[in-house]
């Protein structure tokens, strides 16, 4: 797809967790380099149209950089590594095998509306144009 930034974050627009967790990369990242869309956008539907994919799914965190879709826990540590240290260790758990993360991620996903209620992240004036449409 053109004109798509190096590293795009894929996250359900409509979940208090996912926003949070936006959130926690804009507060905690080296440098300004991230890029956000929500799953419903229509960089979003683009993006997976040019992929071949016909839905994404709302229970899945996605990190698209440099032409790899990253899913679930592996966007997760993708992500980790943009980001300041401690969180940049995240990483780390790269050698438990993608498995056994993605049944640790998948809890984590059935219960998010449950972590956190509803919450929508207001970007601030500078970081609107990291947010995609």
């Amino acid at each position: 797809m053109e004109n798509l930034p190096s590293h795009l974050v894929l996250y359900d627009g409509s979940c208090g967790f996912c926003n949070r967790s936006v959130q926690f990369i804009l507060k905690n990242e080296v440098a300004n380099t991230l890029f956000f869309a929500s799953l419903q956008s229509e960089t979003a539907r683009k993006l997976f149209d040019s992929l071949s994919i016909n839905e994404p799914d709302l229970n899945t965190f996605y990190f698209y950089s440099n032409g790899i879709l990253h899913e679930r826990s592996s966007a997760a540590i993708e992500v980790s590594k943009f980001l300041k240290k401690p969180y940049r260790f995240i990483s780390f758990f790269s050698w438990i095998p993608t498995l056994l993360r993605d049944g640790i991620y998948r809890i984590i996903a059935k219960n998010r509306h449950r972590l956190a209620k509803e919450y929508c992240y207001i970007p601030k004036k500078e970081q609107k144009d990291r947010f995609l449409v």
